[in-house]
């Protein structure tokens, strides 16, 4: 029976009208100047140089082909620089990359003071029917709604407060889309791993009024997981809500709970203001039992159990924007604030600057942090 669907499926994309070939190309070019200082208790206590000056380059390069027979080949290929002034690393990158089954990175040059790398971060097949699409290799895989955080999206999502982090990691896996609807379907995806059993999981998306839902369930990380998210309108407010349960009833694994609750709003033309809670059933409730080497190392974003944050962003000008986001573990009093002021100099061309400030006592989530002040310029062709 599975050689039939697959035929029924290969058929319904042959027979649509072929187009022509059609390549494309696009990037960016992003530099991140920036000056980050450790408190300092802890460089004293970790033996490092408190302060350091680094410079963070990416140049990200993104050709595609149309391929006739609704077909679509993409990758995005990207050369990474950091320049540093002492050899500790106080950037926090992620190391553990768990969604890529292929090394498809490699290093040009590397010592104390600086690394030149290149990987390709997105390399994925595309075939579109009548009734769906599906893509294989390594792609982008993005559910969940929350804004800050993104307990339901289980494809490598990204830590807020690593602001020299440009893009998601892609993941290599299989995914297949049906269409029920114009804001409706269905996805499933198949993720291998290195040395563990694969992933996989399904969810379906579903919109009544002016509520998008979505339901998922799959197997991740040798975990059985359940999960849900919304979003939509609450009069002039934006609300959206994610739930995760990973263990379920199956022995021998870890069993916890995330959740986030959110809220925004569009103010006036120029203020835009928004507010999220996060519940992190995985952390701990006391400091004592954080697990600080899972957060530097990637594995997890947050230790303890519960966070809030705030953000607002107002249009000073048509072409300058400034914003400010502060972030709170509620279990331990520590916070973490990002400011930044950005100009659209051109139709290409972002610049911007910002500061991250974190503040908290011995041993809390935010006091491992450094002070950061950043310079930033985006370009795009």
């Amino acid at each position: 029976m599975k050689w039939r669907w697959a035929l029924l499926l290969l058929v319904g994309a042959l027979t649509e009208s072929p187009a022509q070939w059609e390549p494309d190309f696009s990037g960016y070019i992003v530099t991140l100047p920036s000056y980050l200082s450790l408190n300092r208790d802890l460089a004293d206590s970790a033996g490092v140089a408190r302060s350091q000056l680094a410079n963070v380059t990416r140049l990200r390069l993104r050709p595609s082909l149309a391929i006739p027979w609704n077909a679509l080949l993409e990758i995005e290929y990207e050369v990474a620089g950091l320049i540093r002034s002492t050899d500790q690393p106080i950037l926090v990158e992620r190391t553990d990359i768990s969604r890529q089954v292929l090394d498809l990175r490699w290093t040009i040059a590397e010592s104390d003071h600086y690394a030149l790398i290149h990987f390709i971060d997105r390399l994925v097949y595309r075939q579109r029917f009548s009734m769906g699409e599906v893509d294989i290799g390594r792609q982008r895989i993005s559910w969940g709604t929350g804004r800050i955080w993104n307990p339901t999206d289980l494809f490598n999502p990204i830590n807020p407060v690593n602001f020299a982090k440009i893009e998601k990691d892609g993941a290599d896996a299989v995914s297949a889309r049906i269409f029920l609807g114009t804001l409706s379907d269905v996805q499933a995806v198949w993720n291998p791993a290195k040395d563990a059993t694969a992933s996989y999981g399904a969810r379906l998306r579903a919109n009544v009024g002016v509520y998008d839902f979505s339901f998922l369930g799959g197997y991740f990380d040798s975990a059985p997981v359940a999960g849900f998210d919304m979003a939509g309108n609450l009069g002039p407010m934006g609300v959206r809500a994610e739930l995760l349960y990973s263990g379920l009833a199956k022995s021998g694994v870890e069993k916890y709970v995330k959740a986030i609750l959110g809220a925004d709003q569009q103010f006036t033309p120029e203020l835009y203001g928004l507010v999220e809670y996060h519940f992190n059933g995985q952390g701990a409730a006391e400091k004592s039992a954080y697990d600080i080497d899972a957060l530097f190392r990637g594995s997890v974003l947050n230790v303890a159990r519960h966070y809030v944050a705030v953000m607002a962003s107002y249009l000073v000008h048509p072409l300058v924007t400034a914003s400010i986001m502060g972030t709170v573990n509620l279990n331990d009093g520590s916070q973490f604030y990002n400011g930044t002021v950005s100009y659209s100099a051109a139709e290409e061309l972002v610049l911007a600057a910002g500061l991250q400030m974190f503040a908290g006592g011995q041993g809390d989530e935010y006091w491992y942090y450094p002070l950061t002040g950043y310079l930033k310029l985006d370009f795009y062709f």
